[in-house]
């Protein structure tokens, strides 16, 4: 018997060592292991050897005190590199490869384990995958590690029923190379199908984080942790401030190392949407992560190299992985993997030639650009065969898919008379707060010194305004910064009532009270509820922010007014009228084009068939701000001019270098940490301010309501939160980017969206009047401080809750 079962075992082996996948590792690692000595770029390979020698001499603790663009995860392996070294086993080029050409074949087994339910699928699946010419160029040639983000996403996918297992191999992965983060999307969307609880949502995110943390604590060394993981990752990923650094991605286009342009127009901010737009979309669309996870994944990493700035030539590798097992499950793909596979390596030929012939011309431009297109095309290509298997086109899936959503149904408490009344009462309600003493202070405060000032001297046709270059009075300055619809409207307004501080403020103030509109207005079309639509404006109509920014001749009411407009009129599908109103906007402030976002998702999720009138936005708009400008041409100016003025806006905002002592940082807006002094006046025991400074019940009622909104979205797969939280964020995250000095006002577009949410989310949660009576008694409380009405000084000095406040 013992015989028999040593026979059977010698038999099992036998068999396990004659398998094809065991033959086809064996083979690949024999191929590799040859090729190793070869196409070396020296480079990167002896930036390995000396960060791994650092490593073993100096320790983990020291290793950062010079250079390095890596985070910790690979520096470990770089440590146990020199250990080996040390015992000359191996030539120092093979052994600095091998990491990389043990996770090429550690990939290859995952493709076909994933696949072995169709042996001889799985079996070609993998042999592209590892006799690729593009997986040799990036390891056993060129000697970089790109692979281990294939190897730890796959992992993390492979081991996702043992969560914590998967959370710390992502961890690791992360530290090794961020991209591995384009992960995420895919795992909550596999934790949604698989009905997570939230402690388990929170247990993985928890484990995650931990491993983040235990593997950099040995290179902390006495720093504080959380603040040196921060700069490491922020010393990552902002090495390289290019758009394509070589990549033949959608930047390289215009050109390789291309510095970014900074604030929050840059490149950078577009890849961030782009990214984050296609994440939601892998979220949301279950049946691409939950029956093919890999899909999903390989568009990801697709998404980040191709529209993401700071993209090496090698960052695309990641991709052809999961794409391996892409094809395997949709044969039409096998294209999209061959055609990244030849880009890829003319993209590594490209760079290497470039980097060893000093930086000599590889490729004629024109082919370059070929390649790039090629790229684009099979990129779309992909997601136009994942998420529509048919001839349908990609924003027909999106539209069926989101059709099947179903709008949860909201009993309405308020009825339509008392609907009317009070939103009556509500908006004659606004009017009175901005206009009682409007007129107060008479003379300019804070930024009306710019604006309102610039309005004047409009008014009475003074040239100077019309050219960057004027000279201006002390205490004054011609506001040339922004385009000029908000000083021509407070001009009119004074040609019509008289050059007052009530006239210059007047328009202001009723476009204060039109933000309220609207908000009822989009909150009634996107939820279909009164209840909603009356609180989400009552909200509004109590908060701070919005009406002390009513209150003021600057432009920022304007814009958010006319923005708000424009956006109702465009779900309400009456295009030409929004195209007017997105123009007036546009020629207030540049801040519009980050409502452009706003529109676009709302039309793929929200009212995505394609109509003619949609060619108003791209007409009416820019007629409009040209005509904005009029007044210029009547001085003499001329087209040149009108150019030289828009260049002179943007070096202005993008290099603008001061500081100021209520400057806030874009994340503290939310909580309304800073607020800002607009006017002070004291006198006789008694003080009247205007402080720019949200409700902060409000505020901080609205912010949790942002967060748990998502969670609402999630659960119920209700696309209309997906819509108010991405038109939240994009509306002022951007900022987190800006060179320029920012204030609490600069949250103003976001508002309205997180009064809508509030109320929508109460309205879910609980019924709204304890809340609405809790920010209502703080809007009594605060209304002296944000319009100007004396009190004692003892009552001032209640106002400052937190030391930041003052």
């Amino acid at each position: 018997m013992k015989y028999i079962k040593s026979v059977d075992k010698k038999r099992m082996i036998k068999n396990f060592l004659m398998s094809p996948i065991v033959l086809l590792l064996l083979g690949s690692f024999v191929v590799r292991f040859s090729l190793a000595s070869f196409g070396t770029l020296s480079l990167d390979q002896n930036t390995f050897i000396a960060w791994a020698e650092r490593a073993a001499s100096l320790g983990f603790g020291q290793f950062y005190a010079a250079w390095s663009d890596y985070l910790p995860g690979y520096i470990y392996v770089l440590a146990l590199l020199a250990r080996i070294q040390e015992t000359n086993l191996l030539d120092t080029v093979v052994l600095f490869k091998l990491p990389a050409i043990l996770a090429d074949l550690g990939v290859g087994y995952v493709i076909y384990h994933v696949l072995k339910s169709r042996p001889k699928t799985a079996i070609l699946a993998s042999a592209a995958y590892l006799l690729n010419p593009a997986v040799l160029a990036n390891s056993t040639f060129w000697g970089q590690v790109d692979v281990l983000t294939s190897l730890s996403t796959l992992l993390a996918i492979l081991s996702f029923n043992v969560w914590p297992l998967s959370a710390a191999i992502l961890g690791w992965g992360v530290l090794v190379k961020p991209q591995a983060l384009m992960m995420l999307p895919v795992l909550v969307a596999l934790m949604i199908y698989k009905k997570w609880k939230f402690t388990r949502m929170v247990g993985f995110g928890s484990v995650f984080a931990l491993t983040i943390i235990l593997l950099f604590y040995p290179f902390s060394g006495s720093t504080n942790l959380l603040s040196f993981i921060y700069s490491r990752f922020e010393a990552t990923l902002g090495q390289y401030p290019y758009t394509s650094v070589n990549a033949f991605n959608f930047w390289g286009l215009s050109g390789f190392w291309q510095k970014d342009l900074p604030g929050i127009v840059s490149a950078k901010n577009f890849g961030v949407l782009a990214l984050g737009f296609v994440s939601l979309i892998a979220v949301f669309k279950n049946k691409l992560t939950t029956a093919k996870p890999y899909h999903a994944l390989a568009i990801l990493l697709l998404t980040n190299f191709l529209f993401f700035t700071s993209m090496h030539e090698r960052h695309m590798l990641p991709a052809l992985a999961p794409l391996a097992i892409a094809a395997a499950i949709t044969p039409n793909l096998w294209i999209v993997y061959i055609g990244l596979s030849i880009t890829y390596v003319l993209n590594m030929f490209y760079s290497y030639k470039w980097i060893t012939d000093d930086f000599a011309e590889v490729l004629p431009d024109i082919i370059v650009k070929i390649v790039i297109a090629i790229n684009l095309v099979l990129f779309v290509y992909l997601i136009r065969q994942t998420l529509v298997p048919s001839s349908k086109f990609l924003l027909a899936s999106i539209r069926n898919f989101f059709k099947s959503l179903k709008r949860e149904e909201i009993d309405d408490r308020i009825n339509s008379k008392w609907e009317k009344r009070l939103l009556f009462g509500i908006l004659l309600f606004s009017l009175v707060i901005r206009l009682v003493r409007l007129d107060f202070p008479p003379q300019d405060y804070f930024d009306e010194i710019y604006h309102a000032f610039t309005a004047r001297q409009m008014l009475v046709g003074d040239p100077k305004p019309w050219h960057w270059s004027s000279a201006h009075p002390e205490g004054f300055a011609y506001e040339w910064t922004h385009p000029p619809l908000a000083k021509e409207i407070m001009a009119a307004s004074m040609g019509v009532l008289g050059v007052h501080s009530f006239a210059w403020r007047l328009p202001g103030a009723l476009l204060g009270v039109a933000i309220v509109l609207m908000v009822y207005k989009i909150a009634k079309k996107l939820f279909a509820s009164r209840d909603i639509a009356i609180f989400a404006a009552l909200f509004i109509a109590l908060d701070g922010l919005v009406l002390t920014m009513s209150r003021i001749g600057t432009a920022d009411v304007y814009f958010v007014a006319f923005a708000l407009i424009s956006y109702y009129y465009f779900l309400a599908k009456r295009d030409l009228i929004s195209a007017i109103f997105l123009g007036f906007a546009a020629a207030t402030k540049w801040s519009t084009m980050w409502m452009l976002p706003v529109f676009a998702l709302s039309f793929v999720l929200l009212r995505p068939k394609i109509k003619l009138s949609l060619l108003w936005y791209l007409l009416i708009p820019p007629v409009i701000y040209l005509a904005s400008y009029l007044p210029m041409f009547t001085f003499g100016h001329n087209l040149e001019t009108f150019w030289g003025m828009q260049k002179q806006m943007w070096w202005y905002h993008s290099g603008l270098n001061a500081t100021h002592p209520y400057t806030s940082a874009w994340w503290s807006w939310p909580l309304t940490l800073r607020p800002v002094y607009l006017y002070q006046n004291y006198k006789d025991g008694i003080v009247a301010n205007i402080y720019a400074h949200g409700n902060p019940f409000f505020f901080w009622l609205g912010g949790l309501s942002v967060v748990l909104s998502l969670f609402v979205a999630i659960k119920k797969r209700l696309v209309v939160y997906l819509v108010l939280v991405f038109s939240y964020l994009v509306l002022f995250t951007p900022w987190a980017i800006s060179p320029r000095i920012m204030f609490l006002y600069h949250y103003l577009p976001s508002v309205p969206f997180m009064a809508i949410i509030l109320a929508s989310l109460l309205k879910r949660i609980k019924w709204l009047l304890l809340p609405s009576l809790v920010i209502f008694l703080a809007f009594v409380y605060f209304y002296p401080h944000w319009s100007a009405i004396f009190v004692p000084e003892w009552w001032d000095k209640s106002y400052y809750w937190i030391s930041s406040w003052r």
